[in-house]
């Protein structure tokens, strides 16, 4: 399989996914290594097929893609391979899922043959633990089988490919007709009554647990008619007329998983995961650490003890020099016919014509025999000896190296927090293959190892492949949006910085005049900056205008009621009015009134007195009685008259109680107008 010419190559899907590398080429779809540009982190993306997605039966593996991604998104669960995201892209429909580093059960069983029941049982119990999450969340997968089962670098599993999923309350397959699934795994009413249940998952699991054991399926075959016929017809063999040493409760197991009827069955994942922890309690530990051998690999008896050499030879990571080679040096034996036929020896007169006798001659041929036969041995010997050398003896393993900066006390250490670029010398130095990844961590500096597939001090076999390494990228950085104080930007900001992959996030709320509710008013990072993703981060968010009640100010002095005001985030207007009661500068009313609700950032007016209103008294002397009674009368006094001593003649004003020029109150204390009293004569 190669990606060379893929043209997708280095497109980006949807603005979002930038397409890596290839990871796999299958009959539905092609799925790709991807970055999430937005979260940062690698995600598969599953791509249908376009020859599919517009064939004649198109439409049937469009449902396909979209029960994939509806089942596997209705299970949140550690076993169960995530589903991120759908969509439509160069009008094909994708899915974006959890990128799962490592293998998967059917590459494992392919290269080991067998397992051992303890790790048969772990597997199982994995199995068995995601199964339960999907049937109580009403999914049955429908298509279980070691190729289904994904197994993380450290051995975790990940039930993936939903895409025969259906949900539990429906009963067929679909409307089709056609039969869904894989042969050697389908339960016995799913081929012949078309109906799948939980329970047709146990099915699955169980054949699936009896080939981990053993290294086969029940009622294998290359036809997979006749697979299926015995499926509906025969009753699964217990696994222990395959193997003894599985008789009693482990064997008695499998076989329930594998019962012909559904009811014989436990009923679903979760009964099964508990029957399967009663089961191990009754089983000896020196069962659990039993491995069933492995059959030889077909072919391998027809095959020359060489090639077989020549193909154990590992294949060494980036141009690394292979490890030494195992020799051995066979000496030539030499034929005893080539004595005869040597001129001037000894017997040289049987080929120059003295003739030997038949009994020589069969002497000599059975010395002939004999010497064939002893070297042909000796060039098996070898040639085994080689091959158990390189497949299991010594040179089948490497042993993974002590890092010098890591301190170390026993025989098998951790390699983290060693120095990568240092580490690698040393492996490239010993011929040691390895892969290596990069990824974030929050406790292992830039550049160090964060995990490793084996254990310094671990043998590493040569046929399962190279040392995997994860170097650390250090803390993953979160640029921090410039405008997060912008609420129309970011009117959540608290909720996108933890989408951004921020741990600690501190919120503090306080009341706001200028900020409505649930709007940033302040960060304690500055925006626009990066950081790591767990520096702490405190963000104070408006609780909006705080309630506040108009306080009683009449009577008391302006200044004063504007600073009590002003306490209160209000904004204060002033207007001024005689008061003929209160005195000048202080509150006459205040609106809203006293006692009214507001809230910081409200208007109010304050209306502050101006004191009494006053006027310049004029000069009446000489004026008519009459007239000097309308003036004063028309400012707004009160006027009476009286005569002078002499009596009144002339009907003129002879005097004025307030004099003029002088400043006149219009009003007394409780608001009557001010009397002025004129003399006359």
């Amino acid at each position: 399989m190669t990606d060379l010419h893929d043209p997708r190559l280095g497109q980006t899907v949807e603005g979002r996914y930038h397409i890596d590398s290839l990871v796999a080429d299958g009959g539905m779809a092609t799925v790709y290594l991807a970055t999430d540009t937005r979260l940062e982190r690698q995600v598969a993306v599953k791509l249908i097929h376009q020859q599919l997605a517009s064939g004649p039966h198109g439409d049937q593996f469009l449902h396909r893609f979209h029960v994939e991604a509806t089942s596997a998104a209705r299970i949140a669960d550690p076993r169960i391979v995530q589903v991120y995201d759908t969509g439509t892209w160069d009008c094909l429909p994708y899915l974006v899922m959890e990128y799962v580093r490592g293998t998967d059960l059917r590459h494992r069983l392919t290269a080991e043959g067998t397992l051992g029941v303890r790790e048969s049982l772990r597997i199982l119990s994995e199995v068995l633990d995601g199964l339960s999450a999907a049937h109580q969340a009403g999914i049955i997968h429908r298509d279980i089988k070691p190729e289904n089962i994904l197994l993380t670098t450290r051995g975790r599993v990940k039930i993936t490919d939903f895409g025969l999923a259906k949900a539990l309350g429906q009963n067929n397959t679909g409307t089709t007709g056609l039969l869904l699934g894989t042969a050697s795994y389908l339960a016995p009413e799913t081929i012949q009554d078309n109906v799948s249940t939980a329970a047709s998952d146990i099915y699955a699991v169980g054949i699936m647990a009896y080939e981990m054991l053993t290294g086969t399926v029940p009622f294998a075959s290359a036809n997979a008619v006749t697979t299926i016929f015995r499926h509906v017809n025969d009753d699964v063999p217990p696994i222990s007329t395959l193997d003894p040493a599985f008789a009693g409760p482990l064997s008695d197991f499998v076989s329930r998983l594998c019962a012909r009827r559904p009811a014989d069955r436990p009923a679903d994942g979760a009964q099964a995961s508990v029957e399967l922890s009663r089961m191990l309690d009754l089983l000896p530990a020196s069962l659990l650490d039993y491995r069933h051998p492995p059959a030889p690999p077909a072919g391998s008896a027809a095959q020359s003890m060489p090639a077989l050499l020549h193909s154990a030879r590992p294949v060494v990571h980036r141009g690394m020099s292979n490890p030494p080679q195992p020799t051995q040096t066979i000496r030539r034996v030499s034929s005893p016919t080539r004595v005869l036929d040597t001129p001037g020896s000894s017997g040289s007169a049987v080929r120059h014509g003295a003739g030997a006798s038949p009994a020589r001659t069969k002497a000599v041929r059975g010395k002939k025999a004999l010497i064939t036969v002893a070297v042909l041995l000796a060039v098996l010997a070898v040639a085994a000896v080689g091959v158990w050398w390189w497949l299991f003896g010594p040179g089948s393993t490497y042993t993974v190296p002590k890092a010098t900066d890591v301190s170390c006390s026993g025989d098998v250490c951790t390699l983290k927090g060693a120095d990568w670029s240092t580490y690698r010398q040393r492996l490239t130095g010993e011929g040691i293959p390895y892969t290596v990844r990069q990824a974030y961590s929050d406790t292992v500096k830039k550049g160090e190892i964060v995990a490793s597939s084996r254990q310094a001090g671990q043998k590493l076999s040569k046929r399962l492949g190279p040392l995997d390494v994860t170097v650390s990228k250090g803390e993953r950085q979160v640029s921090i949006p410039a405008n997060l104080l912008d609420c129309s930007q970011y009117p959540h900001a608290e909720t996108y910085l933890k989408k951004l992959g921020m741990t600690q996030v501190t919120v503090r709320r306080q009341w706001s005049v200028t900020a409505s509710k649930g709007c940033t008013i302040s960060s304690s990072v500055k925006p626009g900056t990066r950081v790591g993703h767990t520096a702490p981060v405190t963000l104070v968010l408006s609780k909006g205008r705080k309630p506040v009640t108009i306080p009683s100010l009449s009577g008391i002095d302006g200044d004063e009621a504007r600073e009590r005001l002003g306490e209160l985030r209000l904004k204060v207007s002033v207007k001024e009015e005689f008061s003929d009661s209160v005195p000048e500068g202080s509150v006459i009313s205040v609106d809203p009134s006293s006692g009214s609700s507001a809230h910081w950032g409200d208007s109010v007016t304050l209306t502050l007195s101006k004191g009494p209103e006053t006027v310049t008294m004029p000069n009446l002397v000489g004026m008519s009685k009459q007239s000097a009674r309308q003036t004063l009368e028309k400012m707004g006094f009160k006027v009476e008259t009286k005569s002078s001593p002499i009596g009144e003649l002339l009907h003129q004003v002879f005097s004025q109680s307030s004099p003029a020029g002088s400043k006149v109150r219009l009003r007394d204390g409780s608001g009557q107008p001010t009397v002025i009293t004129l003399t006359c004569v």
